[in-house]
């Protein structure tokens, strides 16, 4: 019940991200009818989605509770509500506004290239940390699939597809560097894993 309320709040922010206001109007009322949530607003809930849904929240993983009331399921459902508000952010309908928005206001406007590389940006951010938790490799797994999702249904939102690949090509690039470094053999077998599904997803187009 907990999680589902946070996920609840996790669908509210992400609202704004692409969002627009609707303003209905007579015939005789000057101005927009349909206006973009401010730039500004869309990065403060990117920035606020990164902190608090897609870095690994601890109280959902409190040691003292779960060892009261389970034994295992929390990371799978925590998996699976990361992985939703992935695929809300990228769904077709908001990427085709963020696209319209940029078209219509130019620099002015939250973009296409701005909104991918913030997802990306955020989710990796701690890739050169050893110590990645079981969760936050779950995540990176789960946009590097939403990314080879966007190529593989072939949306029609041509900068949305060049954008995933392009990403999906950084992310390649950055786990293939320091995968090296990494000592601990689990964080090697993440990065060879990630690199694999990228493999795959560009392989096919």
């Amino acid at each position: 019940q907990v999680m589902a309320q946070w996920r609840r709040y996790g669908g509210h922010v992400a609202a704004n991200v692409g969002g627009v206001y609707d303003n209905p109007k007579t015939a005789d009322q000057e101005g927009a009818v349909f206006t973009p949530v401010p730039r500004d607003r869309q990065k403060d809930a990117m920035a606020y989605l990164q902190q608090e849904f897609f870095r690994t929240p601890a109280w959902i993983l409190h040691e003292k509770i779960l060892e009261k009331t389970e034994a295992q399921g929390v990371l799978g459902r925590l998996g699976k509500a990361q992985s939703s508000l992935i695929d809300m952010l990228l769904r077709e309908a908001r990427l085709a506004r963020i696209q319209q928005q940029e078209t219509l206001y130019g620099s002015a406007a939250y973009g296409m290239n701005e909104h991918f590389d913030l997802l990306t940006t955020g989710i990796f951010e701690d890739w050169e940390k050893s110590d990645m938790d079981p969760a936050r490799r779950q995540v990176q797994a789960s946009l590097a699939d939403a990314y080879a999702g966007l190529l593989k249904e072939g949306t029609a939102n041509k900068d949305a597809v060049d954008q995933a690949r392009l990403q999906l090509l950084r992310i390649g690039e950055m786990v293939a560097k320091p995968a090296k470094k990494h000592r601990n053999p689990v964080i090697q077998a993440h990065a060879a894993d990630l690199q694999a599904r990228i493999k795959k997803a560009l392989d096919t187009q």
